[in-house]
């Protein structure tokens, strides 16, 4: 269970009913009445059927098992970088997406949960650029992406 719980980053009530403060007393692990628990049961069940059957059927012999860590990457929604920024530029504008951008990075930054990379950032600047003609939006991402990896060198192709 300290893997599951490790894989999503959070803490055994995340899943099972009960109190929430540092004990685990009085916590109900039988119950499946919390939504987590539910959903936790049919990832399983996925990555059975992942590992069982789909994996096998590639005909490869050396497999690697699928496991929560392998999508989750120590957070509850495995949803790559590049979506959390395009909604947030959606919903909130692109000063907003930066300082969401700032603080997955402060928080996140060397943990593998999420892609931080030159790419990341040009790939949804490019898509701002391009879809939604937003030039301004894209060039302040771009920049962005300069302060953290000054010698990218196709953030400078995008700007041009």
């Amino acid at each position: 269970m300290r893997s599951f719980a490790s894989a999503l980053g959070v803490r055994c009530t995340h899943c099972h009913a009960g109190p929430t403060a540092g004990s685990l007393e009085g916590v109900d692990f039988a119950t499946d009445e919390l939504e987590p628990k539910k959903v936790a049961r049919a990832m399983w069940k996925m990555t059975d059927a992942i590992n069982g059957k789909l994996l096998p059927a590639t005909g490869r012999s050396s497999l690697t098992q699928v496991r929560c860590v392998t999508c989750h990457r120590g957070v509850t929604d495995p949803e790559p970088i590049e979506a959390i920024l395009a909604r947030a530029v959606a919903e909130s504008g692109t000063a907003a997406a930066v300082e969401h951008y700032k603080e997955l990075r402060q928080e996140y930054y060397g943990t593998g949960a999420y892609d931080f990379s030159a790419g990341t950032l040009l790939a949804v600047a490019e898509k701002l650029a391009q879809e939604k003609q937003d030039a301004d939006g894209a060039i302040t991402l771009v920049r962005l992406n300069l302060e953290y990896d000054p010698a990218a060198a196709a953030s400078y192709l995008l700007l041009g």
